[in-house]
């Protein structure tokens, strides 16, 4: 199984403060109970501290509504902005995923999932309100990383590797504010 949540929230400078290790319990709207994450900025703090806790959230009090086309199941507000978990499947039937997304406000935010069809991870990532950051990691079909590539604020800025499908590195490149650096690093 994946630890991949149910539902992840990103909570922007909100008035409720949450303390780490925070947990509630709600009854989602289709009596579903599944794991959520929310990210908040606690105000108390000078500095901008994410933190992180697991608890369930109720849909109603969210105001979110779910909507479910043919191959997608994602939430959006009463302004129809998507808002938390989207997916969009391969089938109709909805048995395989293919993108597990995370919305704030329209804004792509949070964690990044591209899946292959057998549900391997083909590619991660995170997103910070519509641009890449962190590291992002492709992986080839047979679960081996083909290539690992540092983001901040959408350009590239640190390693970016390749590596065969056996996990021979293949290439790197040191990349500053999205262009490459120095050739001489390159050399390993």
């Amino acid at each position: 199984g994946s630890n991949i949540p149910d539902l992840i929230l990103y909570v922007k400078n909100t008035d409720i403060i949450l303390s780490e290790g925070t947990s509630a319990s709600y009854k989602f709207r289709e009596n579903f109970i599944g794991s959520v994450t929310i990210v908040a900025e606690n105000k108390e703090l000078d500095i901008e501290a994410e933190i992180e806790l697991t608890c369930k959230i109720d849909f109603e009090d969210l105001k979110l509504e779910k909507k479910i086309t043919d191959h997608e199941i994602y939430y959006t507000d009463n302004q129809n902005r998507k808002q938390g978990l989207y997916q969009y499947y391969y089938d109709k039937e909805k048995t395989k995923l293919k993108l597990i997304y995370n919305y704030y406000n329209d804004e792509l935010n949070g964690p990044h999932y591209i899946l292959y069809e057998e549900s391997f991870i083909k590619l991660t990532g995170t997103y910070d309100m519509g641009k890449k950051t962190g590291l992002w990691t492709e992986f080839h079909e047979n679960g081996v990383i083909s290539c690992e590539a540092e983001w901040e604020d959408d350009l590239l800025n640190g390693w970016y590797k390749t590596y065969s499908e056996d996990g021979r590195l293949e290439s790197q490149y040191f990349y500053e504010d999205g262009k490459k650096a120095d050739e001489s690093l390159n050399n390993y």
